[in-house]
């Protein structure tokens, strides 16, 4: 059977388009998605050994509001090179009191950092800073009779402007390294295997539509976003392999971080969406064909800080509109609710879904354990972890909304959707 002809070809069109827009813009995407999208820019200029270096730390505020960005003194750091591992450490090059600044919506802040390069390193060299990105820096030898710079006498301070100024020159050479701090991970991207059928996969992007320089409280015009989300299921061991069904799901939202931010005084941060989601399979014209379409509430609550334990409860609620002639038994089994519950500890992360139909029966469960491996592939902008599910229940693809199954699968996936604190 040729699963093509099951698609129609507006969906095809679609996932052809997706499908380019994923393979070009997910490893940047991937290193972004963040409220404030911190980077270490690569020096243009080789750094030199034995010497002191400095490397600069953009932070772009992506969200409508004015946020406050802490500097660290100083960050751990280590380098990577043929010749072996070094341990060293960056150095705010601030001189004054102030490791704190307010970055207005749409701005970015840059702050100096100091490094001194062991005098053993030569070529391209990997330095990974702790909780930052893991980038590669050019280190030559020093010129004969060449003496070390003299050390810094006066406090860089932090420089705050648009991103229209024209002195924003460095930032713009580094959004376009990282393409666009607009584009950003949505729901889980992963690919797993394991019972029939037997391959489970999806990616998903979500999108910023406006960028406006302080715009009215009462237009969130910067709060807009459009987001595009595939779930495959494909039969990759059997006789005759095929796709078994995919849900397609585009979305348009208004997306509300830190509505309320205690972290602070305590580590507390509730985040509201609100939008429209279409989802379908593409079986048009079959008895296989499901398609509905929603308008939703999301709050997202989340205790605890990243570097230690953390929890987060998403609640989901939904309200069908332009009515369910294909399926009207859907809410029933698909409910107008459900949960998502996940726990988080340094590198491990356990993520519980609950779903409910209309009248408290039809219940659905995934359980999915994440492991997240600390360096592999970070140069590529990706943060993968090992990823093992287990699903039982009604609806574990829209083909089978009706049907009770279990699946257990095993894989990788590139990040963990976890909120985090700036």
């Amino acid at each position: 059977m040729d699963f093509r002809n099951e698609i129609s070809p507006e969906c095809r069109e679609f996932f052809v388009a997706a499908a380019i827009v994923l393979l070009f813009l997910i490893p940047p995407a991937l290193a972004s998605g963040q409220d404030v999208t911190c980077a270490f820019v690569s020096p243009a200029k080789p750094l030199v050994a034995g010497q002191r270096s400095s490397l600069w730390l953009y932070c772009m505020n992506n969200s409508s509001n004015e946020v406050s960005r802490f500097f660290e003194r100083s960050l751990d750091g280590k380098l990577f090179s043929g010749s072996g591992t070094f341990e060293t450490v960056l150095s705010l090059n601030n001189l004054g009191n102030e490791t704190e600044v307010r970055i207005p919506p749409g701005g970015f802040v840059k702050e100096e950092y100091l490094l001194d390069v062991p005098a053993k390193l030569q070529g391209q060299v990997e330095l990974d800073v702790s909780n930052y990105h893991e980038f590669v820096v050019q280190v030559e030898a020093p010129s004969p009779g060449t003496s070390p710079p003299p050390q810094p006498a006066t406090a860089n301070s932090a420089k705050v402007s648009a991103p229209s100024s024209s002195t924003n020159a460095p930032y713009i050479t580094d959004r376009l390294h990282h393409l666009s701090p607009y584009l950003s991970p949505y729901e889980p991207t992963y690919f797993v295997l394991g019972t029939q059928p037997a391959a489970e996969f999806q990616f998903s992007l979500k999108y910023q539509l406006f960028s406006v320089p302080n715009p009215p409280l009462w237009l969130p015009v910067n709060n807009t976003y459009v987001a595009y989300t595939q779930t495959s299921f494909w039969s990759l061991f059997s006789a005759h392999p095929a796709f078994y069904d995919t849900s397609y799901k585009p979305s348009a939202f208004f997306y509300f971080p830190g509505v309320v931010d205690l972290h602070d005084n305590v580590p507390l941060r509730l985040d509201m969406q609100l939008g429209y989601e279409h989802e379908s399979n593409g079986h048009g014209g079959t008895p296989q064909e499901r398609a509905m379409n929603t308008l939703y509430l999301q709050p997202s609550l989340t205790l605890g800080q990243t570097n230690g334990w953390q929890l987060s409860l998403q609640p989901r609620a939904w309200i069908y509109i332009f009515g369910l002639p294909d399926n009207p038994n859907m809410p029933a089994y698909h409910g107008y609710t459900d949960l998502l519950t996940t726990v988080s500890w340094k590198e491990c992360q356990l993520s519980t879904f609950y779903g409910v139909g209309d009248e408290g029966t039809h219940t659905r469960m995934q359980f999915v354990f994440r492991y997240h491996l600390p360096r592999l592939f970070h140069r590529l902008g990706l943060a993968p972890a090992l990823q093992v599910q287990y699903f039982t229940g009604y609806e574990q693809t829209l083909r089978q909304y009706n049907r009770i199954t279990h699946a257990v699968r095993g894989g990788v996936s590139l990040y963990d959707t976890l909120p985090t604190f700036d």
